[in-house]
């Protein structure tokens, strides 16, 4: 098993209501304009793209998940870092949702990522968006139509702007390590209007049982 060609992973890194991790990563390939080197940092466009995504996508995330991190780092074919160093932009100022909304912390919102290929290895991959600002709708427990098409049109303006960024040297896009590997540029995105859980970003709460006897 291995990948295609080595490709950028960036990882972004931030905290629930300070006491819960959380992580969503995307896939960087080789793009039109590439072969290109690895950077040695992480470029500043980046953190701008993601300060718009974040915060100016409205009722995306709320104001509880906080981004404290950016890592950019390069995989070989067999899955490991490509370099000793990691590449990681620890930044002063988090970035922040801005939603005001206080979501359980297991509630994530997926943006599913489309390409030119509708099936086999590396089609299709996913990412999940921690504490979604939008409340869902009483009548069918689904967030608006509105609420996803905004998601959606954040996403992927957000993928756009990394393509830009690194001038198609690097393009946002999906990996499979299955068998001799495949890779696929990312073409669209897709938001539902159902929102997900991941249970390991409530791991960390404490419980704090509340305890009484029968009477």
């Amino acid at each position: 098993m291995s990948y295609a060609r080595p490709f950028l992973r960036l990882a972004v890194i931030g905290r629930l209501y300070d006491a819960e991790d959380f992580t969503f990563t995307v896939s960087l390939i080789q793009g039109p304009n590439g072969p290109a080197e690895p950077p040695s940092t992480v470029p500043p466009f980046i953190e701008s793209a993601l300060a718009t995504f974040i915060n100016g996508t409205p009722g995306l995330i709320s104001s509880h998940a906080a981004i404290h991190s950016i890592k950019l780092n390069e995989i070989g074919t067999d899955g490991r870092y490509t370099s000793g160093t990691t590449v990681e932009d620890d930044l002063t100022v988090p970035i922040t949702g801005g939603s005001s909304a206080t979501p359980a912390p297991q509630v994530a919102l997926v943006v599913s990522l489309r390409t030119a290929v509708s099936r086999g290895y590396a089609h299709s991959g996913r990412f999940y968006l921690p504490l979604p600002g939008t409340p869902v709708n009483g009548a069918d427990g689904r967030i608006s139509i509105a609420s996803a098409s905004d998601a959606a049109n954040g996403a992927a303006y957000f993928l756009s702007q990394l393509n830009e960024g690194f001038n198609d040297a690097w393009v946002a896009g999906v990996t499979s390590s299955v068998g001799v590997g495949k890779e696929h540029v990312i073409t669209g995105v897709a938001v539902g209007r159902v929102l997900d859980t991941i249970r390991s970003r409530r791991s960390s709460l404490d419980e704090d049982y509340q305890v009484e006897p029968l009477p």
